[in-house]
């Protein structure tokens, strides 16, 4: 087995140091802000007539941190804008395997596509808001031909195409008066899987757990009408493995990986009826991912062990709304709004492939072309209702005809705050 490698262990560590320094700029960032907004003097009037002084109950840093973001009406408002919807599946890796010439035993060419980690759920944009807010959530995702996968070539080629549905538990968390927040997501997803008999056979297939995501967020900016955050996300590789079968070889690809996405998030809404929303994210993988070849039950078999690396991703993602109807003081429902989303994956690191050769097949592992530009269109309804919970359902198209993570998305989403 051979690789093809186009960064190593000093990419790694620039990576690292990297995102070290963002986090001191979330910090440092912040801070600034938040001492630009401390009290001003008092006037000499104020002056003529001092307050008794007491004892600090804390440090006075802190007081004046603490004093500077209390919550007003102005925050309170722009709580209650609709999040951004999303529109993400995760990472999707290809895997091929081509006849080496007229090799004997040359099986026929296979391209299949396969997420990682059973379906990633770490993009920021889904179903958020740049302001830290205490909730709950869950979210439903239907993504209609998310696997796909050919054994052949025209005339004679044989395909299959499979949906993924996934259920994802979030908690979001403030701290320090709402200036901070942590928030965990857990993906879950049905059994799916893929399988061509004809012309040699293919299949595919992965489990249900996917990977746990920690979303880091700090608020650095805030008027009456616009929060700027910035934030880091940890995506841990708590997601379980991919099965996969060529002719008759077995794979089993490891989620072995860690995953940083730095982000910079946008809220903005100018009156009670108009809000926008923007996101933009770097996703970047820390290491390989490790790949067997199996027994037919799926186990590795000692011996037989090479790596790939996920591509590095970039995310830009902006959604503007409008509220069609509001009644805080209805019995039911609260409020109606409408939303428009534009969501934009590229391509910053090609990544690593695998790349096996063997007398009669060229077997590889890596990300596919196709996916180096993705854009999808988002329309989505939300409804708030008086007991503060609020449910969503919204429609995703892919606008490229080639470039496409799945065929369309149906989603549900329903959120409790605090």
């Amino acid at each position: 087995m051979s690789m093809d490698r186009t960064c190593g262990p000093r990419w790694v560590t620039v990576i690292t140091l990297v995102t070290w320094s963002w986090f001191a700029v979330i910090v440092s960032f912040g801070d600034s802000i938040a001492s630009a907004q401390q009290p001003q003097p008092a006037t000499p009037d104020d002056a003529a007539f001092p307050e008794p002084s007491s004892p600090p109950t804390v440090a006075p840093r802190l007081a004046q941190l603490l004093a500077s973001y209390q919550r007003t009406p102005s925050r309170t408002r722009l709580a209650s804008v609709p999040k951004m919807f999303g529109d993400s599946i995760g990472r999707i890796a290809g895997l091929s395997s081509q006849p080496n010439g007229v090799s004997v035993g040359g099986g026929p060419p296979v391209d299949i596509g396969i997420p990682i980690g059973s379906s990633r759920a770490s993009k920021v944009g889904d179903h958020n808001a740049a302001l830290p807010v205490d909730r709950i959530y869950f979210n439903f995702n239907h993504f209609h031909g998310a696997l796909d996968a050919t054994v052949g070539a025209n005339p004679i080629a044989a395909t299959d195409s499979q949906s993924i549905n996934r259920y994802t538990f979030g908690w979001e968390r403030t701290f320090l008066e709402g200036l901070w927040s942590v928030e965990l997501r857990m993906p879950f997803t049905e059994t799916y899987g893929l399988a061509i008999p004809a012309l040699g056979g293919t299949a595919t297939g992965g489990g249900n757990v996917g990977n746990l995501a920690v979303v880091l967020k700090r608020m650095i900016y805030e008027t009456d009408d616009t929060v700027v955050a910035l934030g880091l996300v940890l995506d841990t590789p708590t997601g379980e493995g991919t099965f996969a079968r060529i002719g008759t070889t077995n794979y089993l690809i490891d989620n072995n990986v860690m995953g940083i996405l730095p982000y910079l998030g946008m809220l903005y809404s100018p009156d009670d009826r108009h809000f926008m929303h923007a996101f933009l994210q770097t996703d970047i993988p820390l290491g390989d991912n490790t790949v067997h070849t199996a027994d037919a039950i799926g186990m590795p078999l000692a011996g037989n062990l090479e790596n790939f690396t996920q591509p590095t991703l970039m995310y830009l993602d902006v959604s503007g709304g409008y509220w069609l109807y509001q009644d805080p003081s209805a019995a039911h429902i609260t409020g109606l709004a409408a939303l428009l989303e534009f969501h934009y994956t590229t391509t910053l690191h090609q990544g690593q492939s695998l790349i096996r050769a063997i007398p009669t097949d060229t077997f590889r592992l890596g990300s596919r072309s196709i996916y180096s530009d993705v854009v999808n269109l988002t329309v989505a309804l939300d409804a708030q209702f008086a007991n503060r919970w609020n449910v969503r359902i919204g429609g995703v198209i892919p606008l490229g005809a080639d470039d496409r993570f799945f065929d369309s998305e149906l989603a549900v989403q329903a959120t409790r705050y605090f």
